[in-house]
């Protein structure tokens, strides 16, 4: 048994991503469309997939650990896109978060659903107090979706990353445990 926590939402499970869900991966991150904010290359082929799983697993035991969730649709079982959280640093209670959707699952509130039930988990049994994003200043949709949950523009990041040789600002967000009223969610299993 797994002690990867299991987060429920009225429609979704945020769970560990395993191998089996290495096919399902690639469909998102191998989707230059699904990819366009992410500042990395697609990926290329199951081989790449598995690597990045085996990352994720490592991730989760370093010493500032990340951990990242599979969403799964609970109607059909279909993986639907991942979400997850990093730079954890509990002893200042914050963390960054990260998500990424399947292009097929854009528009039907599946990463707003997901968000609320991470972030639920983040400021309830984590007991965080902030939750930063970075989001790309053309990245309408997840500007729209971070500001719907409370999260607020602190500023620019000047060049905060270079990717195919140009230097990208990025937009630095962050939520605030007082801000984020509408943190409920169905249930969670350690």
């Amino acid at each position: 048994m797994s002690d990867f926590p299991v987060i429920q939402t009225e429609r979704l499970v945020l769970r560990e991503i395993v191998h089996a869900d290495a096919p399902a991966l690639l469909g998102i991150h191998g989707d230059s469309t699904a990819m366009r904010y992410m500042f990395c290359e697609p990926m290329h082929d199951l081989e790449e997939s598995h690597q990045w799983i085996g990352r994720f697993v490592a991730e989760r035991h370093a010493a500032m650990p990340a951990l990242r969730w599979g969403i799964e649709r609970k109607s059909d079982g279909a993986f639907v896109g991942t979400c997850g959280m990093y730079e954890l640093v509990p002893a200042w209670q914050r963390c960054s978060i990260g998500y990424a959707l399947a292009s097929f699952a854009f528009g039907l509130g599946y990463m707003r659903e997901a968000l609320v039930g991470l972030i639920g988990w983040l400021l309830g049994p984590m007991q965080l107090n902030r939750i930063g994003a970075e989001i790309h200043p053309t990245n309408e949709p997840s500007l729209r979706l971070a500001r719907g949950l409370g999260f607020e523009v602190e500023g620019t990041l000047r060049q905060a990353i270079v990717w195919k040789e140009q230097a990208q600002d990025l937009l630095q967000l962050a939520l605030i445990k007082p801000d984020f009223i509408s943190a409920t969610f169905v249930s969670h299993h350690p």
